[in-house]
């Protein structure tokens, strides 16, 4: 790695860590109910998931370098401490909410679906707000080292998409927890997927699709950009998926979960039901491959399991989803070997 590589991963981390927020978003509907300092929770249960997919603690996961002062993805090995983690709540909300999950096998029951839809927009909402941060910070410097207007012009649009995201999976976050103070737990969709074996992946995710499993458009091009220029007002319209999947005592849990009002639109969903095991999991990998960012696997899993080809589509697809989230390709490589 040149020396200019390595400085951009050092200026990465620092501004991370410039952008870091440390909020209670559970508190942010509930004055004065905090208690205990902000935590580092995981979005991805370190004691249950990660342990069981890392080799000595160590996972491989996806993440953006510079090579020879060229952006490329690589699969990067990255301690589970730290992997996934986002300080976005306190000691007693974070115990409060998730125990039912992090101290019990996952049952297939409402609340535990519900939990899990949950976490997935609370880290989305947590992430949008820190890119908020970097995005401002990068700004700022951009303008002070007089760049490229057009530059400055990209950055202060993503700005403003991430500020509108964050708008509405703060609503989402709020109209989630209403529902479970009060042990109401509606408004949701949800699939719940059982492999019948343990496969070393692991997500979190939150998204918006905009193609089903085998890339057919779900949005017309007035519906995309009015999605670009307005968050929803009504927070039950939202377009948002939320998906988990992590293995646990002998099986593979694939949970899904989205806004009643989107049932038409997301219909294909339910076709999953009727597909055998090995379509069904090609399916969630052209999903995982093409959406998800936060994401991990056992490290032997990635080198063994996949040719190169395999491997340099997946980062493609990647680097691809970052600079334009309405993108996708129908790879047909199979994550689930």
């Amino acid at each position: 790695m040149e020396k200019e590589d390595i400085e951009f991963k050092k200026k990465i981390t620092q501004d991370r860590r410039n952008a870091k927020v440390s909020e209670c978003i559970w508190g942010e509907n509930e004055d004065n109910s905090c208690q205990g300092k902000i935590v580092k929770a995981h979005s991805l249960q370190r004691s249950k998931i990660l342990n069981k997919i890392s080799d000595n603690g160590i996972i491989k996961t996806l993440e953006v370098i510079l090579l020879n002062k060229v952006p490329e993805v690589i699969f990067d090995d990255v301690g589970i401490k730290k992997f996934s983690t986002f300080s976005g709540f306190c000691q007693k909300h974070d115990k409060d909410i998730f125990q039912p999950i992090e101290d019990y096998n996952f049952n297939n029951t409402l609340s535990h679906k519900y939990i899990y839809a949950y976490r997935s927009a609370s880290k989305e909402y947590h992430t949008k707000k820190e890119s908020i941060h970097i995005s401002d910070n990068l700004i700022s410097e951009l303008k002070l080292n007089k760049e490229n207007q057009n530059v400055i012009l990209q950055q202060e649009y993503k700005m403003m998409q991430d500020g509108m995201s964050a708008i509405e999976l703060g609503d989402i976050c709020k109209y989630m927890q209403g529902n479970m103070t009060k042990a109401e737990l509606h408004g949701l969709t949800h699939y719940s997927y059982i492999l019948k074996k343990e496969y070393p992946i692991a997500c979190c995710s939150c998204f918006i699709p905009y193609y089903d499993f085998n890339g057919k458009s779900l949005f017309s091009d007035t519906e995309k950009n009015k999605m670009s220029l307005n968050c929803e007002e009504d927070v039950r319209n939202t377009k948002y998926l939320f998906v988990n999947i992590f293995p646990e005592n002998g099986k593979t849990n694939i949970l899904i979960s989205h806004f009643k009002n989107m049932r038409k639109k997301y219909k294909f969903l339910s076709k999953l039901e009727k597909l055998n095991e090995e379509q069904l999991t090609l399916s969630i990998s052209n999903m995982i491959i093409n959406y998800i960012e936060n994401i991990a696997f056992f490290p032997k899993y990635i080198e063994n399991k996949f040719s190169k080809e395999e491997i340099n589509l997946i980062k493609k697809c990647f680097i691809q989803n970052i600079y334009d989230t309405n993108s996708f390709e129908n790879t047909k490589i199979q994550l689930f070997k």
